[in-house]
């Protein structure tokens, strides 16, 4: 299982620390910025990516999808015969 929203919320505060003005601002602030922003990044990589497939669900960069219908669907009508 790969972990996405970690991994990109890793590079998100190593690219954020690349920049020399990131560096100056107090612990708190940047513990303020980081949490605003982290949300609309995880948000938009997402977004991305599931445009980017063609899909209506959310899309993993490895092409798996989060909420595949298809596997839903499946499951019900297994149960359904129960």
């Amino acid at each position: 299982i790969r972990y996405w929203i970690t991994n990109d919320l890793h590079l998100l505060v190593e690219y954020c620390k690349s920049f020399p003005v990131f560096n100056q601002l107090s612990k708190m602030d940047k513990m303020v910025l980081l949490s605003h922003m982290g949300g609309l990044q995880v948000m938009l990589t997402q977004a991305y990516y599931s445009v980017t497939n063609g899909h209506g669900s959310i899309v993993f960069p490895d092409k798996k999808i989060a909420l595949d219908t298809d596997v839903d669907n499946s499951c019900r009508q297994s149960v359904s015969h129960l």
